[in-house]
């Protein structure tokens, strides 16, 4: 008996080697060896010792990317066929891989986990390249796996010290800070009339800067405004209220009869509205 263990035979052969199949990747197996004559009879079993199988390579899972954010984000893979306490080393890279570059980051599942990692401290809206291999237990890797790329999110805008830039007649510029996002990464405004953005609503396109001008506005109208980030597949971040101001007035103009009425001690001026509400 050869113990509790998986148990292969090769078949009888008159070669000095022989193959045996259907293993588990990544497994110890203890090896014996016997002969047997032309009758049949069997020689005592001699030990030959004991390996570890490779470990397969890594397989794609059907969803890769379980969960992305900004600053984070969580991978996992299939393990194909690899058995549980299996190792694997994942790289994470802003380039395609493979590649050195020493700012790539690689975690590893040491000592044994599930086919999954997670990455933390990513920049924003930023592209990133992933791949795995798996590792057996005297430490031979197998082949790497790409396992493709994915784009974090961008973060919110942050707020500005000073959100208002310049108040016109009918515009009016604001500004706010990208915080962690990189120089790529378009902002929106948005200016209504309403504080819950139900009125006149008017929106600049997308830009890749943190100030912008917002035009078509009406004189002397109490403007509420918001900024949003995306990042670059188009991704949505939360709003950010920059505050709420008025457009300037219009300058009074002549309305062809400046003194309807003068007395004694009194007059009556009058002028046009130039179009104020």
């Amino acid at each position: 008996a050869y113990g509790p263990g998986l148990v292969k035979y090769s078949g009888y052969t008159t070669a000095f080697s022989s193959a045996i199949l259907g293993l588990i990747p990544n497994s110890t197996y203890y090896a014996v060896v016997l002969a047997r004559n032309a009758y049949g009879i069997e020689t005592a079993t001699r030990t030959l010792g004991s390996t570890v199988t490779y470990a397969a390579d890594p397989a794609s899972a059907a969803s890769t990317w379980t969960a992305v954010s900004s600053v984070a984000l969580t991978a996992a893979w299939d393990a194909n066929g690899n058995p549980v306490g299996t190792r694997f080393e994942a790289i994470l890279s802003t380039a395609a891989l493979p590649n050195a570059l020493p700012a790539n980051l690689t975690v590893s599942t040491y000592p044994y986990g599930p086919p999954a990692v997670s990455f933390a401290a990513l920049t924003p809206d930023t592209t990133y390249y992933l791949s795995v291999q798996a590792v057996n237990h005297t430490g031979i890797p197998s082949v790497r796996t790409i396992l493709g790329s994915t784009i974090t999110l961008a973060s919110p805008p942050v707020p500005s010290t000073a959100p208002f830039a310049g108040i016109f007649l009918t515009s009016m510029t604001v500004q706010w800070s990208s915080g962690t996002n990189p120089a790529w990464t378009q902002y929106r405004v948005d200016a209504a009339t309403s504080s819950d953005y139900g009125g006149t609503l008017l929106s600049t396109s997308w830009e890749a800067f943190t100030s912008t001008t917002v035009s078509g506005l009406a004189a002397n109208t109490t403007f509420y405004l918001r900024v949003q980030a995306r990042n670059s597949v188009g991704t949505r971040t939360a709003f950010l209220p920059i505050g709420a101001t008025a457009t300037l007035a219009n300058f009074p103009v002549d309305g062809g009869n400046p003194f309807p009425m003068v007395g004694l001690s009194s007059l009556t001026a009058s002028w046009a509205t130039a179009g104020n509400p």
